[in-house]
């Protein structure tokens, strides 16, 4: 079975358990990885092996300034049609998101409280991400 591969980078366990809980109701063919750490984050990248992410979320929690470092370093390797990258955090204020964005995010939400909402903006996002790369980019399941 094919999967989509979504990467998640928070450091957060009850907001990572939310994230994985929702999007596991929401879609059978969706494989997520959370990788907590900066040095997770990047050392995935840097293993040429590992497959792209459809989408890779970002916590803006995980040391903010770790966080904006990783999308930075994320965008300069990759385009924005070949990486779709979400930051995301609990409070969003316009600066962050000026910041964020001006790095390197394709895309900048609020977690959601919800698992309704989680999962409506997870399907919105994986049909950007989809639009934005040119393919549904797929991965073989482990």
């Amino acid at each position: 079975m094919e999967t989509r591969l979504l990467i998640l980078a928070d450091n957060d366990r009850y907001a990572a358990d939310f994230f994985k809980t929702a999007v596991q109701h929401l879609m059978n063919d969706i494989k997520i990885i959370n990788l907590p750490t900066r040095d997770e984050l990047i050392r995935y990248f840097d293993e040429p092996s590992n497959p792209l992410p459809l989408l890779l979320f970002v916590g803006i929690n995980l040391p903010m300034q770790a966080s904006l470092k990783s999308i930075r370093e994320l965008r300069n390797r990759y385009k924005h049609n070949e990486l779709c990258i979400v930051a995301y955090s609990c409070l969003f204020n316009p600066g962050l998101i000026k910041t964020a964005r001006m790095l390197g995010a394709n895309l900048c939400i609020t977690k959601p409280t919800s698992n309704v909402i989680l999962q409506n903006l997870i399907l919105h996002m994986v049909g950007y991400a989809e639009e934005l790369t040119g393919q549904c980019r797929k991965v073989s399941a482990v």
